[in-house]
């Protein structure tokens, strides 16, 4: 998106898309943020990203679905010795 800055494309004419299935809700509250970046780069990504739609897997709510999340989780760390960051794992962790 900073090469889409650079060219003015985030003039309002262009849209951008980006499909995006592994996201997590840390990255995507300031997607456009990189901590070693300078501040005029960030902005400029900021107002790039203006222009951009991202596509995301929805997240499914309830019950069943916590129940699930918290097992896949469990077995994760017994068998993987992995740990999630997520509060819940994503749906296609089934594989699992």
């Amino acid at each position: 998106m900073i090469k889409a800055h650079e060219l003015h494309f985030d003039n309002g004419e262009y849209v951008f898309f980006n499909i995006d299935l592994f996201s997590n809700h840390k990255s995507m509250s300031k997607p456009w943020y990189r901590e070693n970046d300078t501040d005029q780069r960030n902005a400029n990504a900021k107002t790039a990203y203006e222009s951009l739609m991202t596509v995301t897997l929805r997240k499914p709510t309830g019950t069943k679905y916590r129940k699930f999340s918290d097992a896949v989780k469990e077995r994760a760390a017994q068998m993987y010795n992995f740990t999630y960051e997520e509060p819940e794992v994503r749906k296609l962790s089934l594989w699992i």
